[in-house]
């Protein structure tokens, strides 16, 4: 075994390209996801307080937990992640003072995801070509999977989870090469952190140690393999971290020193392997498997709620262009990723350890993209090998060198300046800015590797086709413009909540605003982005959906007895429980017959938080609780139109395609169907935002009824059930009952937030 000054000499790693590669390929990771902040930072209802929000959800969560570790406290049962890992990055980020609390928050996976440059970069100068990790470094760090889940904003474990997995690989291609401990401590430790910082992806790291003892039982039966082994089951180990680092350098100790002799090796050996079987928690690994295969939405045995894997857009199934894309850019770039990995394997087989990790990525076809992630490193370093490869056994006679170069060097260049010209004769300066970063990125690494070379027309062959590989990435960040997760008229209003309510209030909304309810105005949810199971969503679903008197029952019974659950300790689903208390066995009956039940005593406040934008995921809503909860059957169907319209030359309104309303506003046409309207309601707005309402009753036994906002440009149809709903009466007409509701704050046509007076 080596010793471990091999990792640590300096002089050779900056005599070599190794560093410099690094540094750009970080560089370049960085500028790349800076363009969505210059995107952003033109738009001011994306800032609160001067600093540029978050734009996913799950990113509050995190955020709490840090504001909670600075603040020294949190109240009970709110669930404040102030153990897990990112949490307390943040916090330890934030404790030095040097950066505002939002911007990390915005920043960090900037430069956390980009560093996953470093290990295949590293792993390219295993196998003798930095070359080879450089290009596999660019692709993967702006691929669309990966950017879409760590671009700034995207305040998630997802920005070190590829990471770790990578410098894993890492370790097992450098094992095979040197046989060095530093090795060993680096597949350890990588487990270790990689376990610790997201408990999920212990099955990737079985996997990966599996396999590699596969591949040292069929290819390599040299008996230094039984170090790793031992090394990365220790990084297993289900034990506590501190104990875990205490067990890794007990190993390293010995190991360093030569203290082990065959038997005491065979003690050790076998004591880790010990400790790892019984902390592997075998029923746990296969129930979470079997979740992914067979996802119940039953509850209980009499009681069956909407699954919510069925609402989740990355669980649904992708077409196979698609997938391509979101690990390759480009089905092209795909194909010859998977051949490029094929090839290697074929010359290097250690890299057939690998298979798991693209496994796990080729999962996405069956469970959703969100998998797609795992499998970009590896399929990038097959694209630079096979690249490489393909690139360097060209034979280019020498006095045709340079006419070559300059031939490949248009090829890559003149492309991008027309395009640039292209976007400067546009509006989209953003777009312009961000090109011309990156060919100055492109230029300094030209600059650098090429132009020193000019004469070696493959290196700038290689350039062009790497740059051409990556376009495709290009055009997708630049097209990539998702919202923040809050508008800074949402946020100001939760602020000025939390000056009105205490921490042991709820607010009811859904749950994709449950995170940032929590950190901006500090209350407690019934849902939020871990909290959303289909018995979780029923009762917002069925508060939202329901009429007044019926939502307020709801709101009040959830409360109350989520807390009661909380003292009592009950792991029992809330609804069984109420039907206990109430002496209901039929759940479609306790449900149908909530307004005439008897009320727990309140014990804290509860308001209503209804954003505009939740008219957009209206249907989604619905879902949970517009169902038979005996057999799980759906009501069937239900109408809900949000439209922006125009009007024809006969002054009919041309809501879709499909739909039109007649010039006197009494009749809709559906696909040709005549059908009566019941209502037709105009809502307009004075300077203040203060409503004026202007209705008109046609047909008392009309199904369908229209609400129109000129001066937003919208109408709404809608049948009666959604017409009564309390979020329809509540947020845009207004009409809210005086004995349940009390508006306490109201942004015009953006939100409003009611509270529960029972």
């Amino acid at each position: 075994m080596q010793n471990l000054q091999s990792l640590f000499n300096l002089r050779h790693l900056l005599q070599s390209k190794t560093i410099l590669f690094i540094i750009l390929a970080f560089a370049f990771g960085v500028i790349c996801r800076y363009e969505w902040i210059v995107y952003a930072d033109k738009i001011s209802e994306f800032a609160f307080n001067g600093q540029i929000m978050i734009n996913t959800n799950d990113g509050y969560y995190f955020a709490e937990g840090a504001r909670d570790l600075l603040a020294g406290f949190h109240q009970d049962n709110d669930f404040s992640p102030i153990t897990l890992p990112l949490s307390k990055l943040i916090y330890i980020i934030a404790s030095f003072g040097i950066f505002k609390f939002e911007s990390i928050l915005l920043y960090l996976s900037v430069f956390c995801s980009s560093l996953i440059v470093i290990p295949l970069i590293l792993m390219g100068r295993e196998i003798g070509n930095k070359g080879v990790g450089l290009i596999a470094a660019l692709i993967s760090v702006i691929t669309h999977s990966y950017y879409n889940r760590t671009m700034a904003g995207y305040l998630d474990t997802d920005m070190l989870n590829i990471v770790f997995v990578a410098f894993c690989l890492w370790a097992v291609v450098r094992f095979s090469i040197k046989k060095d401990l530093i090795s060993c401590f680096v597949i350890s430790f990588s487990f270790l952190l990689n376990l610790w910082w997201h408990p999920s992806s212990r099955y990737v790291s079985l996997s990966l140690l599996a396999f590699f003892v596969l591949w040292a039982i069929i290819f390599d039966r040299d008996r230094r393999n039984l170090f790793f082994i031992m090394f990365g089951l220790a990084g297993l180990c289900n034990i506590p971290v501190i104990e875990k680092m205490a067990l890794i350098t007990l190993l390293l100790v010995i190991v360093k020193y030569e203290y082990l002799s065959a038997k005491i090796f065979v003690v050790f050996f076998i004591g880790v392997l010990g400790v790892f079987l019984a902390t592997l928690n075998i029923p746990g690994i296969l129930g979470s498997i079997n979740s992914y295969f067979s996802p119940s939405s039953v509850v209980g045995s009499e009681i069956y709620f909407y699954n919510v894997s069925k609402t989740i857009s990355e669980l649904g199934d992708i077409d196979l262009a698609y997938f391509c894309e979101r690990i390759s850019n480009h089905w092209l770039v795909f194909i010859f990723s998977l051949l490029g990995y094929g090839f290697l394997c074929y010359q290097k087989r250690v890299f057939l350890v690998a298979l798991p990790v693209i496994g796990f990525g080729f999962m996405a076809l069956f469970f959703g993209l969100r998998w797609t992630i795992y499998a970009i490193p590896v399929m990038a370093f097959g694209f630079g090998y096979l690249l490489n490869w393909a690139v360097w056994k060209i034979q280019i006679d020498n006095k045709f060198a340079k006419p070559t170069s300059i031939i490949f060097l248009l090829l890559g260049i003149l492309p991008l300046i027309c395009f640039v010209y292209f976007k400067s004769t546009s509006n989209e300066q953003t777009n312009l800015i961000y090109l011309i970063t990156i060919i100055i990125a492109f230029g300094v690494f030209f600059g650098i590797f090429a132009l020193k070379n000019f004469k070696i027309p493959n290196l700038i062959l290689l350039f062009v086709i790497t740059l051409y590989s990556l376009i495709p990435a290009f055009l997708h960040i630049n097209a990539y413009k998702g919202p923040t997760v809050l508008l800074s008229v949402e946020a100001n209003a939760l602020e000025k909540l939390k000056n009105q309510s205490s921490r042991e209030d709820y607010v009811f909304a859904w749950w994709d605003y449950g995170y940032a309810i929590k950190y901006y105005s500090d209350v407690k949810t019934l849902i939020d982005g871990g909290r959303h199971s289909g018995d979780d969503n029923f009762f917002v679903s069925y508060g939202l959906l329901k009429p007044q008197i019926y939502s307020a029952n709801m709101a009040r019974l959830s409360v109350e007895y989520k807390e009661k659950s909380f003292q009592n300790q009950s792991s029992e689903q809330l609804l069984s429980q109420m039907m206990k208390d109430y002496n209901f066995s039929d759940p479609n009956d306790f449900v149908s017959n909530i307004n005439k039940v008897k009320l727990p005593p309140k014990t804290r406040e509860i308001y209503y938080f209804l954003p505009d934008r939740m008219l957009d995921i209206l249907p989604t809503i619905s879902r949970f609780s517009r169902l038979d909860l005996r057999n799980g059957d759906s009501f069937g169907p239900f109408t809900f139109i949000q439209s922006y319209p125009r009007v024809d030359n006969n002054g009919n309104i041309i809501v879709n395609p499909d739909m039109v309303i007649q010039k006197d506003l009494k009749f809709i046409y559906d696909r040709q169907i005549r059908r009566p309207v019941n209502t037709f309601i105009q809502i307009t707005y004075d300077f203040a935002m203060r409503p004026k309402k202007t209705i008109y009753n046609f047909d008392s036994l009309g199904e369908l009824f229209v609400i129109l906002q000129p001066d937003f440009g919208r109408i709404f149809v809608m049948d009666k059930e959604i017409f009564n709903s309390t979020f329809i009466q509540l947020y845009l007409l207004e009409n809210y009952d005086h004995d349940l509701f009390e508006p306490i704050l109201s942004e015009g046509g953006m939100l409003k937030i009611y509270k529960l007076k029972k």
